[in-house]
């Protein structure tokens, strides 16, 4: 007996319908977003100074492993409904919040926020929340000037942000930079 002969013939065609079906674009972040600003469903409240933050546990805790500790683990304050934040400004709690349910800086937060950057890419640290921190890092290398440089390269030393600190000093050995600096002074 002999071996048969198989032929496999693979036709593909192309269609213009496939072209056609448009998919929408992702929202997810959005929707997120639309979800912490409306607090529908939060299940726990922060209170930072006086203001009170509504928030949602699982999402809290599936992007923080310390909040995952903090708000679900073994020693928690799950039964907490107000859990007081008293080391953190209201605006950089609220920053911190942002980036948690958008994956984003705060639209808003322009030079003028300098400080409040430097202090949540601190928290960014706390909450190890290293995307933030890197977003922060890089924003404020954007942002250096006479008036700040100081303080943001005492920051990137503290917080070893090796970028940050290179920024810093590449912008005070700049020839004009240091002459505005000795004459602001």
């Amino acid at each position: 007996m002999g071996i048969g002969k198989c032929t496999l013939c693979v036709i593909k065609v192309h269609t213009e319908d496939a072209d056609a079906v448009e998919v929408p674009q992702a929202n997810l972040q959005q929707d997120l977003g639309n979800m912490l600003k409306d607090g529908e469903g939060a299940d726990v409240t922060f209170k930072v100074d006086d203001q009170l933050f509504h928030a949602h546990r699982n999402l809290l805790a599936a992007r923080s492993a310390v909040f995952k500790e903090k708000l679900l683990g073994a020693i928690t304050e799950q039964d907490s409904k107000c859990i007081p934040i008293t080391d953190m400004d209201p605006t950089v709690f609220e920053g911190l919040l942002h980036f948690i349910y958008t994956d984003s800086l705060p639209d808003d937060w322009e030079e003028d926020k300098t400080v409040a950057m430097q202090h949540l890419l601190v928290v960014a640290h706390r909450y190890e929340l290293y995307r933030l921190r890197a977003l922060c890092e890089a924003k404020l290398c954007s942002w250096i000037d006479v008036q700040t440089v100081a303080s943001t390269l005492a920051l990137a030393e503290q917080q070893q942000c090796v970028r940050l600190k290179d920024a810093c000093l590449r912008f005070i050995g700049c020839p004009h930079i240091l002459a505005a600096m000795h004459h602001a002074n």
